[in-house]
């Protein structure tokens, strides 16, 4: 398996969601409920978009295939807000560290504080960030639906 990571485009990152199950995206937009993909896409296609100066979208493609997405959205001076989301098919095949590998390393983010929210049952995200492959992520708050981290990259 080749993936390869590009800069996100409109139809890449719309597959990408009609790939996903109503499920996968209630969990990844913490959603009461699921909801079906095209409200996800009405409602949240603009944000999953957000490039610079607001940050970046990274797809991560198989085949020319889009199967996983990470956004970093700058929510302050030098921090960004983590959030990815991969094919439910993709899942536990390493393209969520790839993203993660291909991103954190770019000397863009060194110093930047980088930040993410997971839910507690969320065990093969809190597993990724608990792998220090990227360093070591502060657990910053917790509560019963959601799990503060945060994450200083070292300079590329």
């Amino acid at each position: 398996m080749t993936v390869v990571i590009k800069s996100a485009t409109t139809e890449a990152v719309r597959a990408l969601v009609d790939a996903c199950s109503p499920r996968a995206l209630q969990r990844r937009f913490f959603l009461p409920a699921p909801m079906d993909r095209d409200t996800v896409w009405a409602r949240y296609g603009s944000y999953l978009l957000a490039g610079p100066p607001l940050g970046t979208a990274t797809v991560a493609t198989v085949a020319g295939q889009p199967v996983g997405l990470l956004n970093l959205i700058v929510v302050g001076a030098r921090a960004a807000e983590l959030s990815l989301i991969v094919a439910d098919g993709w899942r536990r095949r390493g393209v969520a560290t790839h993203l993660l590998a291909t991103e954190l390393d770019q000397p863009r983010w060194a110093g930047w504080t980088v930040q993410a929210t997971v839910q507690p049952d969320n065990l093969p995200v809190r597993s990724l960030l608990r792998s220090r492959r990227f360093g070591v992520w502060e657990l910053v708050d917790r509560d019963l639906s959601s799990w503060d981290f945060a994450l200083r990259p070292a300079a590329a």
